[in-house]
């Protein structure tokens, strides 16, 4: 998910918390008192699920020849206490989702990564399990504007079994999509809206994977989330369809990554009350896994909208008025001198407003005689960096083929003036279905649809969440920030990352976020659903990024360099948890 700054170039800052609580390792009495040996139990079966977890992700990273150190570096171990937060019964959803924020401030990826090194993974091997797995992915916010799809380094290979298999299949099937550019639907192969692949082992397709891929202009992955559940139902109708005799599907997982999750879990709620007979093969469809998605909301777009004074809000009431006042193509009842005549005006009035929005964009914060804490904590962060001579990542560079994407693919820029009302009512298009459906990630939004879904209890949903290095602390860098995968060296960490992290730190996220959600908002709590007894696997903390775990680089460095977060690797992991812990079966008390 890129911030409001991500995506027009406005960075977003806020308020940091005022102060980090001290905090120990011990549950509070008020969660003893509240819920007892039950809580207890609940933080036993998610510290089994972790602990499973990290030792298939560990014994892959082994096999493919990780240390022990890029193994401590890439997940960590969740200190007992977060599993524990403090909720009370009957004091409604916000209330204990805030408590829930408030017990996790004190804590930092620090812990949980030292925690790691003194408990390193037990060394398994992998149990073939029952397979295969087949994961649709479903992508995040704003990613139709990253040349990659999610987990790409799998999808490149097209020698997969599953890929043989699929490919012919998909390029016989067509869908409609939109492109902003032609205000139109057009005619597309399934093959370049949907990618396949898999990720074989031993000669047989262990984890199959399929990522929905919205396409630039297609505003799939901007705009509401219903909107995405009615394309992705419709597509995924035609490719399962077509597949009902293909038996190498096995149990289907939704993998939503991002606000993917989002849209994930409102298409297993709209899918879950359609006739059963309509729709065959989602009676396959087991359930969730959420990659650093927001569950519960992200405070950035909390704090964007808002309607306070903070730098985002501004930023956001700037663009609704900039999308009421910039003005479309004169009504086609007028002809010759009278368009020609109201064209020029209307023209003369867009440029205006063009330079009012700049102007308002660059004075924002330009008032402010002190800076925000989090600036504080980040320039600590960038002197002691420079004083320790950290080298600094290769500058971001105007990747051509991106820029030449956005402006001739998404806007016909190619012929500015023929095309110049074209361009503005796409480009308005774009930002208001980018406040559309940044609204819909808010916390108050993402509460209310917990409190009227009552997803049915039968969907299993597991949840990984990530991190990023902890801010200074009396004077000292986190060790995490030499990290490949989630340190300063890494791709997007200068140009995004860094000021989305702490963006998020002041909206009150905490310091365990991943430069877009918390750790607490990322993984599922059962006292926040409507239905009880729901089948959960914490997989716990991986040190990757928001956009780490699963692009190779959102913005190019000089160099193009990828993450090399082991993110195929996660994929299999994932997939080979669900294979040894199928549907149904309880997950077996720790060895």
């Amino acid at each position: 998910m890129l911030s409001v700054k991500g995506f027009i170039l406005i960075i977003l800052f806020g308020t940091l918390p005022s102060c980090f609580k001290s905090s120990s390792d011990q549950p509070p009495q008020s969660l003893l008192q509240d819920h007892g040996s039950q809580a207890w139990n609940r933080a036993a079966q998610d510290k089994v699920s972790e602990t499973n977890f990290r030792e298939i992700f560990a014994a892959l990273l082994a096999e493919s020849g990780a240390s022990s150190k890029d193994i401590s570096q890439a997940i960590f171990d969740t200190p007992q206490a977060l599993l524990l937060p403090p909720t009370q019964t009957g004091v409604g959803k916000a209330a204990n989702l805030n408590s829930i924020d408030e017990f996790y401030l004190p804590h930092t990826p620090e812990e949980a990564y030292e925690q790691g090194l003194s408990n390193p993974p037990q060394q398994r091997s992998l149990k073939p399990g029952k397979g295969p797995v087949t994961l649709i992915v479903f992508p995040g916010f704003t990613s139709e504007f990253i040349a990659f799809d999610p987990f790409e380094e799998v999808l490149a290979n097209q020698e997969s079994l599953f890929a043989k298999k699929m490919v012919p299949i998909l390029a016989t099937i067509t869908d409609d999509v939109y492109q902003v550019k032609e205000q139109k639907q057009v005619s597309a192969k399934m093959s370049e809206l949907v990618r396949v692949a898999s990720f074989d082992r031993k000669g047989l397709p262990w984890v199959n994977i399929m990522v929905l891929t919205p396409k630039l202009g297609s505003l799939e992955s901007i705009g509401t989330v219903r909107a995405g559940t009615e394309i992705y139902k419709r597509r995924l109708h035609k490719i399962l369809h077509q597949t009902r005799g293909v038996n190498s599907l096995g149990e289907i997982y939704l993998l939503g990554f991002s606000r993917g999750v989002v849209v994930a879990l409102d298409f297993l709620k709209h899918m879950s009350l359609q006739p059963t007979n309509n729709y065959p093969w989602f009676q396959r469809v087991r359930g969730m896994v959420s990659l650093g998605g927001p569950i519960y909301g992200s405070h950035i777009p909390d704090r964007a909208l808002s309607g306070d004074h903070s730098e985002d809000a501004q930023t956001v009431q700037i663009l609704r008025r900039f999308i009421s006042d910039i003005v479309a193509e004169p009504p086609s009842d007028l002809k010759g001198q009278a368009y020609a005549q109201e064209a020029a005006r209307r023209v003369s009035k867009n440029m205006a407003t063009w330079t009012r929005l700049i102007q308002e964009i660059n004075g924002i914060g330009k008032n402010s005689k002190s800076k925000s804490s989090a600036q504080i904590l980040m320039a600590q962060e960038e002197a002691l960096r420079h004083i320790d001579h950290a080298p600094e990542k290769a500058g971001i560079i105007a990747n051509f083929d991106t820029f030449k994407a956005i402006l001739f693919d998404l806007l016909a820029l190619q012929c500015p003036i023929q095309n110049y009302f074209k361009n503005i009512k796409a480009f308005k298009q774009i930002l208001t279905e980018f406040l559309d459906g940044l609204g819909e990630l808010t916390t108050e939004n993402r509460l209310r649809w917990w409190n009227e879904a009552n997803l049915p209890r039968h969907f299993r949903l597991l949840s990984l969440t990530a991190t990023m290095p902890g801010p200074p602390v009396n004077g000292t860098l986190s060790p995490l920030l030499l990290s490949p995968y989630i340190g300063y060296r890494s791709p997007d960490f200068i140009s995004r990352l860094r000021p989305g992290y702490y963006s998020s730190l002041e909206a009150g996220a905490g310091a365990l976020n991943d430069s877009s959600v918390s750790v607490a908002r990322g993984r599922y709590w059962p006292q926040l659903d409507s239905v009880s007894g729901r089948r959960h696997d914490y997989l716990g903390i991986i040190g990757a990024h928001h956009y780490g775990m699963a692009f190779p680089y959102a913005v190019a460095d000089k160099n193009r360099t990828p993450n090399p977060f082991p993110r195929a690797i996660l994929l299999a992991a994932i997939g080979s948890y669900l294979r040894e812990y199928p549907f149904g079966e309880p997950k077996p008390t720790k060895h």
